[in-house]
């Protein structure tokens, strides 16, 4: 393969890599504001009893409760946002009674440890903010290294001419 393929070829990976670092970044930050958002809110949400329907040994701990005259069930624990440091949730054998706080707007949606850490909020939007930077980075030096290859050789643009 000619030299010049070759480069094409590296340039076009490194694109594709950079690309996909900075979509990374975006969707992890859209998910961290998302995600504390309704942690955040999950503190004022109606409580209801709820019963344990498996142990979770298996992965699949769930349970069950009744919001607003429906009865739902669900796996969620905590929010991705939850404080880390907190200690282990312990899971009540099957048939013990638990506290479940739902939505009320969507009594699907409910959670056994309500809240968010912001430490970990600010965590998550650090580690987006990092990705997305580098790929935006990379991705802009890339197109300019691709340009001053295909100047130098007097090619046609390979990745048009956006700067």
């Amino acid at each position: 393969m000619p030299e010049d393929a070759v480069t094409k070829v590296e340039l076009t990976v490194a694109l594709a890599f950079f690309i996909l670092l900075t979509v990374a970044g975006l969707a992890l930050g859209g998910v961290a504001v998302r995600d504390f958002g309704e942690a955040r809110a999950s503190v004022s949400w109606p409580r209801t009893e709820g019963v344990v329907l498996s142990p979770g040994e298996d992965g699949r701990f769930r349970y069950a409760y009744v919001a607003d005259g429906r009865s739902y069930e669900s796996s969620r624990i905590a929010f991705l946002t939850s404080n880390f440091l907190a200690p282990a949730y312990q899971k009540p054998a099957p048939g013990g009674a638990i506290a479940v706080r739902y939505d009320p707007e969507d009594g699907a949606r409910a959670v056994l440890r309500p809240g968010g850490s912001g430490g970990v909020f600010a965590i998550l939007l650090g580690l987006a903010a990092l990705l997305a930077f580098v790929g935006l980075g990379g991705l802009i030096r890339t197109l300019i290294l691709g340009q001053q290859i295909e100047e130098e050789n007097g090619d046609t643009p390979m990745f048009g001419r956006a700067l």
